[in-house]
C-alpha cells in the first residue's frame, strides 16, 4: 500500500506537537487549581493556576467570531471553532497559542 502525504497533515502535526510541548513546559496545565473564568453560551474559558504561573484557555464553539477581554483589558478575537491559550508568570504574558 502506498501512503500519500496530505499537505495539511504536517501543519496539524506541528500544531499538536506545540500543544504537547506547552503541556510539558507548564506545570499549571497539569496540576494547577481549576477556575471557570468565562461561560457565555458556547464560549467557555477556564484557568489553571499553581504557585508559579496561570494558564487561561478560551474555547469558542459558537457559530460566530467572538471578542473576549483578557487581563489588562486586552481584546482577543477567536474565530468559530477555535481557541486561545495564554500563560502568565508574575503578571507578564510569557506564551500564547491561538488556533
Amino acid at each position: 500500500m502506498t501512503w500519500q502525504e496530505n499537505p495539511g497533515e504536517k501543519e496539524s502535526f506541528r500544531f499538536y506537537q506545540r500543544l504537547i510541548q506547552f503541556r510539558k513546559k507548564h506545570s499549571a496545565i497539569r496540576n494547577g487549581s481549576f477556575t471557570t473564568v468565562l461561560a457565555d453560551g458556547r464560549v467557555y474559558g477556564f484557568a489553571r493556576e499553581n504557585e508559579t504561573e496561570i494558564i487561561e484557555i478560551f474555547v469558542n464553539d459558537s457559530d460566530d467570531t467572538v471578542e473576549i477581554t483578557v487581563e489588562n483589558a486586552r481584546s482577543i478575537l477567536i474565530s468559530k471553532g477555535n481557541f486561545y491559550i495564554v500563560c502568565r508568570k508574575n503578571g507578564e504574558i510569557i506564551e500564547e497559542i491561538c488556533s
